[in-house]
């Protein structure tokens, strides 16, 4: 007689049994989630930390074949004029060279021949400044012209639509390209990075430890005004770092120790936008960057190059600071890495990640190219 229950019948899960395997995949992808995305913000703060390399290797290959020097903090070529019948010295007026440091090219433009991007470069016409191309370059952004004789019209399609991941943070969450559809100076595409253009002491930044400031200061603005004086606009530059305004700057001349002097930081820090009293919109996204390639503008502001003052990495002040109490040069440097701090890279070429509660003395400190410091963050 045939067995209705041969031992090959299979029984299936019950509903309990199925509900419990659920759960207990439910919780080993929770216990497991938090390990991957840490992994996978470990791997893009590496991937930060090698582009930074890059950059800053690219300085020491350039340095070799310019006589020592680095790239200037705002090209030293370009300055402002005082006539409106030559565009060629800025995006919108101005004549023959009148004044250094005002606007120009970046140190990232100077530095693409020596990061594999020598296409970029040599489509550029450098008889124009930077801050024309990113005027141009917004002017014809809806443009349908295929003008292939002209090297000027050609460089300004190629620059303005140049976003370069080398630039770029992986961990940056927003986009790389600003298409500000009212502000011609902020279009173009931006980079995560900027030089450090030194710091400016006073006792309220030395926590009591020097109540001078040896240092000089350079004229970023075409006025009456002091050097150094809080009532520029957009923030006086010092002459301390390896980046500065309007001149370049030799590696011999760091002499605190190439190893002991900040060169690059990550610059878009998430402390920025909880900030409202900033000047100029620097609290919305994007307003706080600018183009990869445009130094400076003929107003004072640097804008791949930041100096210290107030504020220490990746700490902006509270949201109810006094109006203008923050100067767009003096911005501060961070970024949205996990952990609390940034990559900044060393005049050698090293990379660390800097740990936000870093000291701010030493981290002013590393920040000078010639201040004769003893105290480095590795003491």
């Amino acid at each position: 007689m045939y067995n209705l229950y041969s031992g090959n019948s299979r029984r299936g899960f019950t509903l309990v049994e199925l509900l419990v395997v659920i759960a207990i995949i439910g919780v080993l992808v929770g216990l497991l989630l938090p390990a991957v995305q840490a992994a996978r913000e470990a791997g893009r703060r590496m991937q930060c930390n090698n582009k930074m390399k890059q950059i800053t290797l690219a300085v020491q290959n350039y340095a070799s074949a310019y006589k020592d020097k680095i790239p200037a903090g705002t090209d030293y070529k370009f300055y402002r004029g005082t006539a409106t019948s030559d565009d060629k010295a800025n995006g919108y007026a101005g004549s023959k060279p009148q004044k250094a440091g005002k606007e120009g090219f970046s140190p990232f433009f100077y530095l693409t021949p020596y990061m594999e991007m020598q296409a970029i470069y040599d489509s550029v016409d450098i008889n124009y400044s930077g801050y024309y191309y990113l005027k141009q370059g917004y002017a014809q952004r809806n443009s349908t012209a295929t003008n292939s004789t002209e090297k000027k019209v050609r460089g300004i399609y190629a620059l303005c639509r140049s976003k370069v991941p080398a630039f770029n943070c992986p961990s940056f969450n927003d986009e790389f390209t600003n298409n500000d559809a009212e502000n011609a100076d902020k279009y173009g595409p931006m980079s995560s990075y900027q030089g450090f253009a030194g710091v400016i002491w006073t006792s309220q930044m030395v926590s009591g430890k020097s109540t001078t400031d040896p240092n000089t200061y350079v004229v970023t603005q075409e006025s009456s005004l002091p050097a150094y004086s809080d009532t520029q606009a957009y923030g006086a530059i010092p002459d301390n770092g390896v980046f500065t305004w309007g001149k370049q700057i030799k590696l011999s001349q760091i002499s605190d120790g190439q190893s002991n002097t900040y060169m690059f930081g990550e610059a878009p820090t998430i402390k920025v936008t909880d900030v409202n009293s900033l000047p100029d919109d620097a609290h919305q996204f994007p307003f706080y960057m600018r183009a990869w390639f445009v130094g400076a503008d003929q107003q004072g502001r640097m804008f791949q190059c930041k100096a210290i003052k107030d504020l220490d990495l990746n700490k902006m002040p509270e949201s109810n600071s006094s109006s203008g109490s923050v100067k767009y040069n003096h911005l501060p440097f961070g970024s949205y890495h996990a952990g609390g701090g940034c990559n900044i890279s060393r005049a050698d070429g090293s990379v660390e990640f800097v740990n936000e509660n870093i000291d701010e003395y030493v981290y002013r400190q590393m920040a000078t190219r010639n201040g004769r410091e003893v105290t480095t963050t590795e003491d």
